[in-house]
């Protein structure tokens, strides 16, 4: 069934990139929605095989999207969760979702095999199904670190350091940076915004603009 229609629910281009190559590989579509609200709209007008949903949302949990969607009847939409925080697997299992998977992917099998029950040519289309998934651009992660500090210094209320130390902490896992992973968890902790700033400032001069 190649041409299948997967909704990703992803507020990181980092992350969305990866999975977009991944999908295009395998003949599938992608739809991109990077909030709940956004998702919700495209479930009005779109009917996914399935869908992944990232755990941390601007406006939310995904939890409360994989429930909404093992609540509707007849709507039989494969649900995978992910997050670059693994703490959270059981809230995304018990909200319903068909499987979890840990952020960052190491391999397309490990994708793979998330996704086998409404891809099933997949097994055929991959014959190195151990090898490392493809690099997402550079450029998609500069905009995720220029839009959590533009976040940070617009508006340094306590919810919004909550849900950008976790974004940044989830792209510090997924690109192994522990020293970036150990601020965003100080940060939180100590309600201290500029100094998640000033290191994501820091990477972002390092970072390609072309």
């Amino acid at each position: 069934m190649p041409g299948c229609t997967v909704l990703v629910v992803e507020d990181s281009r980092f992350s969305a990139d990866a999975v977009r190559m991944f999908l295009r590989a395998s003949g599938a579509r992608m739809r991109r929605a990077e909030t709940l609200c956004d998702a919700r709209r495209h479930l009005l007008l779109y009917r996914p095989e399935a869908v992944m949903i990232d755990m941390g949302l601007p406006d939310g949990s995904g939890a409360s999207l994989i429930a909404e969607l093992r609540a509707r009847q007849g709507m039989g939409v494969h649900v995978v969760a992910t997050s670059g925080h693994p703490e959270l697997e059981h809230l995304a299992l018990e909200a319903g979702a068909d499987v979890f998977l840990p952020k960052p992917l190491e391999t397309l099998a490990e994708f793979q095999s998330a996704f086998e029950p409404v891809m099933p040519w997949l097994c055929a289309a991959l014959t190195a199904q151990d090898r490392a998934l493809p690099r997402p651009d550079p450029l998609a992660l500069r905009d995720d670190f220029a839009r959590a500090a533009r976040a940070l210094s617009r508006a340094a209320d306590d919810e919004t350091l909550s849900y950008t130390s976790r974004f940044v902490g989830g792209l510090a896992r997924c690109t192994g940076d522990t020293a970036l992973r150990a601020v965003a968890e100080a940060a939180e902790l100590t309600n201290r915004s500029q100094m998640l700033v000033r290191a994501l400032q820091a990477r972002i001069d390092t970072q390609p603009t072309l």
